[in-house]
């Protein structure tokens, strides 16, 4: 692949896309987490990284497993 560049998905496009496929909001999430709509969009655009407990939440509540 001499002269490519491989684009690997960032750690927030994966909860992102499954959020998208499941109909959730941000605000869907956050209300599970605890937290607010604009603490979940730092983490799904990688500007944080989802605590170990929110990871567990999301999976329990919705079924994604981070």
């Amino acid at each position: 692949m001499r002269g490519h560049v491989l684009s690997l998905p960032s750690d927030g496009e994966y909860p992102a896309d499954k959020m998208r496929e499941k109909g959730l909001t941000l605000e869907d999430v956050g209300n599970a987490c605890g937290v607010s709509k604009s603490c979940v969009g730092n983490w799904v655009q990688d500007l944080r990284p989802i605590p170990r407990k929110h990871k567990e939440t999301i999976a329990t509540t919705f079924g994604i497993l981070l």
